[in-house]
């Protein structure tokens, strides 16, 4: 095999791969979960909520240090409340509990550090 035939087939190989890595990269973005009751970090990384109720956003299982999660939480029917389990860690500034207005988006940012789970960064739609 020449060596032109070895860089060509080489490049097959390298594309072949960023491929297959853009793939799996592009199914992670999609991983989402309407569950309250319990949140699974290595399965999910988006948490698309409608509220007909007041709720208390459970600590995610699983997951490792830099997993991050997304939460949108769209306060369906009237206001409703928010509240982060006592179990989180929160940035400076960043409530315990947030009250959602009807048809309004909060949106908070999850991140895992060691064993704990960190409210990074929390929005709400206007």
């Amino acid at each position: 095999m020449s060596f032109s035939d070895k860089v060509s087939a080489l490049a097959v190989r390298v594309a072949e791969e960023i491929n297959s890595v853009r793939q799996e990269m592009a199914e992670l973005g999609t991983r989402t979960t309407t569950s309250t009751s319990s949140i699974n970090a290595d399965s999910v990384d988006i948490v698309d909520l409608t509220l007909s109720g007041n709720i208390t956003l459970p600590v995610p299982s699983g997951g490792v240090t830099g997993s991050g999660i997304q939460v949108f939480a769209l306060a369906d029917g009237n206001d409703r409340t928010l509240t982060f389990s006592s179990s989180y860690l929160r940035l400076d500034g960043i409530a315990e509990s947030y009250d959602i207005p009807e048809d309004k988006i909060l949106r908070a940012a999850l991140r895992k550090h060691g064993s704990s789970w960190i409210v990074e960064a929390v929005g709400m739609t206007q």
